[in-house]
């Protein structure tokens, strides 16, 4: 809701990309609405982009400027989140990006887990084409891999790499070369793993029997993220794990912060005194969930620093059969560390920028000097 308040404000623009016709502007914030697929809207801003480089273009500086901004956001991200010293939830979906197998899928849960992969998801640093990309195959091309390989069409072996998402220059450039495809399809290493999310009736139930089917339906591993509360609603779904060994793998990673820890984000946990706060938001659980998925003979691995998840999810990759990684977290302190690393990244832009236009104007201005002894 910032954003949308934040752009009613100030009469931000907003675009809205559907394929079908039907509204979805409960805000009445949507100025311009185009009837085709994100996929399509992404090829054309890629050819655009393309043509841009090739021929020259007004906006290539202001391109340039934002993607140095967004390296530097990035980097600080980085910096900041390894100078706590403890196991936050933005660690873990940065890290959970990072790592990810390709050729996998990845299931988000809602509350804290979608907006912390959404905010501070790392880019993809592929060193081989998406294997999973074959499940959008309307969007890449069919031989992208020996594409994404070989020589250029027009001989030149020193085109560069491209990638989505933030992160700095040398990880963009650390995957393999990919070419702009003129059949209307992507590369797949521009694609990445296919992502999927479930808003649930009640917002967070459902969700692990969702993943479950996403699975299924992918027909290749995939990782979900989730809040222990959320995993909690739909206990159930266990059971869809234990009589469906033979489907591609789940792997759960488990956020166990014991609570609801998006509510202390929101003006309620400042409005009312904190045990009545924790009775009817936090909701504090401590149901023992290592035992329920011993009960369901779902292997389990207990997680509480950054290093020990790493070596869990290697390992929860690698039994390729359903398991659980839990990851337990500290709820008193994730409002603060979100609001700190925040700053941290707001400070770090803002210089950036300031340097960064004052190199800009400090060459407009050469550039006019030089102009006018011409003249």
């Amino acid at each position: 809701m910032c954003l949308q308040e934040w752009s009613a404000m100030r009469g931000t623009p907003w675009c809205f990309v559907h394929p079908g016709p039907e509204r979805h502007d409960a805000n009445h914030l949507v100025n311009c609405q185009l009837s085709m697929t994100p996929q399509q809207l992404l090829q054309i801003v890629m050819i655009g982009s393309s043509w841009q480089q090739s021929h020259g273009s007004s906006s290539r500086g202001y391109t340039d400027l934002l993607n140095r901004l967004d390296e530097v956001a990035s980097l600080q991200i980085d910096a900041s989140l390894a100078a706590i010293s403890q196991l936050s939830e933005m660690a873990v979906a940065r890290q959970l990006s990072d790592q990810i197998p390709a050729g996998s899928g990845l299931f988000l849960g809602n509350s804290m887990p979608i907006r912390d992969m959404d905010m501070y998801a790392g880019s993809r640093r592929l060193c081989n084409p998406v294997a999973a990309a074959d499940v959008a195959v309307t969007t890449i091309t069919p031989n992208a891999a020996a594409a994404a390989t070989s020589p250029s069409s027009s001989g030149d072996p020193g085109a560069s790499s491209s990638s989505l998402g933030s992160g700095s220059s040398s990880s963009r450039s650390a995957g393999p070369r990919s070419e702009i495809s003129t059949t209307g399809s992507l590369p797949e290493t521009i694609v990445g793993v296919p992502v999927a999310a479930n808003r649930g009736a009640s917002g967070i139930d459902g969700v692990l029997s969702t993943a479950a089917g996403f699975a299924s339906g992918l027909k290749r591993p995939v990782t979900l993220i989730i809040g222990d509360l959320s995993f909690l609603h739909d206990v159930n779904g266990l059971s869809l794990l234990r009589a469906g060994e033979m489907s591609p793998p789940l792997t759960v990673v488990l956020i166990n912060n014991k609570g609801g820890g998006i509510f202390s984000f929101l003006p309620v946990a400042g409005a009312v005194g904190r045990e009545a706060f924790e009775r009817l938001w936090g909701t504090p659980q401590n149901v023992d969930l290592e035992g329920l998925c011993r009960a369901h003979g779902i292997p389990h691995q207990r997680v509480t620093s950054s290093a020990d998840l790493s070596t869990a999810l290697t390992n929860a990759w690698g039994i390729n059969r359903h398991s659980v990684v839990e990851v337990i977290t500290d709820r008193s302190q994730n409002l603060a560390l979100h609001k700190q690393l925040q700053a941290d990244v707001q400070s770090a832009v803002h210089k950036a920028f300031d340097l960064l236009t004052g190199l800009l104007v400090r060459d407009c201005v050469w550039q006019q000097q030089q102009q006018q002894q011409q003249q």
